[in-house]
């Protein structure tokens, strides 16, 4: 790995007009703004605006630290984070930027072949500068802003889903083709309720990525989950709710069928486009916040209030140190409901009573409706 301070002198002859880059280099980091938009677009579906600014947050600090990303070391960004502080960034700000800059650091570290290639012309290879240690600061104080992030409860969820139910049965009824859409995103919704996965993760869930678990057989195929989360990290995530097991049974058996076409390049994925493709988040995004809106719930509703819903329901059953093994956090302190003390004697039984107190919570949101209505 290669120190700040071995960083050799880059000439800077034939300098692009607003940026402190030579020609090549400038042609070579234009090429990775061009794919991390790309990515920012197809892979996360995020609106123009924001790929915007999340192009122009990794242009400010090219400019502020005046060599091209692919040479950036932490003290780096602790620099260029602290320029932007001086100028009076708020910590909202600051977390956008870091949140732009890791998603276009890891967009580069994921292709191999642009870090070869990176290395080759040069002599740089692509690192990680944005760390746990030089973003945490900024997570801790927008969890502590002054308005907090409100999570749905038990009987919003059951609202939310119960006006699901009642949009596919109208459709079913006006034989409208949005019905099996519906479908769809009332199994998304079920699944991201009972996994707490990041909205990207459930788009990737794939049938091999599921595992059975001979101890808990209600569970069928789908006690186990594997999900490659940020950073490319593997984890397994459990079910804890064999009410959802039916559901995803439901949906496999009698609804994903229809989103299979000739041009589907993946078969394995578990939830498809309505041509057949991968999952696009925002059609699924705006569906979900209209379900809401027609449920009456009073806050605007998003995939990732899903999963900060699952962690506040799940923290006081299965503690903070199984939640942060079942959302994927690196460290402790990024946990929801990790300011808490467990009580000793549900230490090692979490599994067992995470499975009895979200069979309860489920049936009661669900009301044990039929899901063969839905056919």
């Amino acid at each position: 790995m290669t120190g700040h301070n071995d960083v050799p002198h880059i000439a800077r002859a034939g300098k692009s007009p607003g940026l402190p880059l030579s020609e090549s280099e400038t042609a070579h980091f234009e090429k990775l703004l061009s794919l991390y938009g790309a990515n920012c677009r197809g892979t996360h579906g995020l609106a123009e605006n924001t790929i915007k600014n999340y192009r122009g947050c990794v242009m400010r600090a090219v400019r502020e630290i005046g060599r091209p990303p692919w040479t950036w070391q932490p003290r780096d960004i602790d620099l260029f984070l602290s320029r932007q502080f001086d100028r009076g960034a708020s910590p909202g700000w600051q977390l956008h930027n870091i949140t732009a800059l890791r998603g276009f650091q890891n967009h580069v570290l994921r292709d191999i072949g642009l870090c070869n290639e990176l290395q080759q012309e040069f002599g740089f290879r692509p690192q990680e500068f944005i760390t746990e240690e030089n973003s945490i600061p900024y997570r801790r104080k927008g969890r502590n802003r002054s308005r907090p992030i409100k999570t749905l409860s038990p009987e919003q969820c059951a609202a939310l889903l119960a006006e699901y139910q009642c949009r596919i049965e109208i459709a079913k009824k006006q034989r409208c083709k949005s019905c099996k859409v519906l479908r769809r995103d009332y199994a998304i919704t079920v699944t991201a309720l009972s996994f707490g996965l990041r909205a990207e993760e459930t788009g990737r869930i794939e049938f091999g990525h599921f595992l059975a678990d001979r101890k808990y057989p209600q569970f069928g195929r789908f006690a186990l989950l594997r999900v490659i989360g940020k950073g490319q990290k593997e984890r397994a995530v459990r079910l804890y709710a064999p009410g959802a097991a039916k559901v995803l049974k439901w949906y496999v058996e009698h609804v994903r069928s229809a989103f299979l076409t000739k041009r589907t390049s993946n078969p394995d994925l578990l939830f498809l486009s309505e041509r057949g493709g991968l999952l696009c988040q925002e059609q699924y995004r705006k569906s979900l916040k209209a379900t809401a809106a027609l449920a009456g719930l009073p806050m605007r509703v998003h995939p990732h209030l899903l999963r900060h819903t699952y962690a506040t329901e799940m923290a006081p059953i299965i503690g903070p140190s199984a939640l942060q093994q079942q959302l994927g956090h690196a460290h402790l302190s990024t946990t929801p409901g990790a300011y808490f003390h467990q009580d000793p004697e549900r230490v090692g039984h979490e599994v067992a009573l995470g499975i009895e107190a979200m069979t309860a919570a489920f049936d009661e949101i669900t009301k044990e409706a039929s899901h063969e209505n839905h056919r």
